[in-house]
């Protein structure tokens, strides 16, 4: 696109905006809308505060009025995996499930987060393991 011709597409646009709105009546939408809930960095690990704050976040939602119809979680559930140990991030991973399980109707879609992934920051890689990188999360 010219200069030119980008200006006057900004001008158009412009000036549609500024025309008054047609108003006509219009009958009830029959699309269904739904609601959902965001959460993000997490970061559970096992402890009173952290563990606390995780139960009333998923209660906050669960009590939200309109309801949500579902969570999306963007990542980051777990404190870390990157270079912790097997047993720690089964530790956090098992906090974690139970916790949601414990306090969350919704289905939740989740997505990897990069303190979900396990082993990539260890000093010695376990890439035969099958729980190695994405995997286990």
């Amino acid at each position: 696109m010219k200069r030119k011709e980008f200006i006057w597409s900004g001008l158009i646009a412009t000036g549609a905006s500024l025309l008054p709105k047609v108003s006509a009546a219009q009958a009830p939408s029959t699309k269904k809308s739904f609601r959902f809930a965001f959460i993000s960095d997490i970061h559970v690990k096992p402890g009173v505060i952290p563990e606390t704050g995780m139960t009333k976040a998923i209660a906050h939602i669960q009590n939200l009025t309109p309801k949500v119809d579902f969570i999306i979680n963007g990542g980051d559930c777990i404190m870390d995996a990157l270079e912790a140990t097997k047993e720690s991030v089964q530790k956090q991973w098992e906090l974690y499930h139970s916790i949601m399980g414990a306090n969350n109707k919704l289905t939740v879609y989740p997505c990897i987060g990069n303190h979900d992934v396990y082993g990539w920051f260890q000093k010695v890689l376990d890439t035969a393991n099958p729980l190695y990188g994405k995997n286990w999360a």
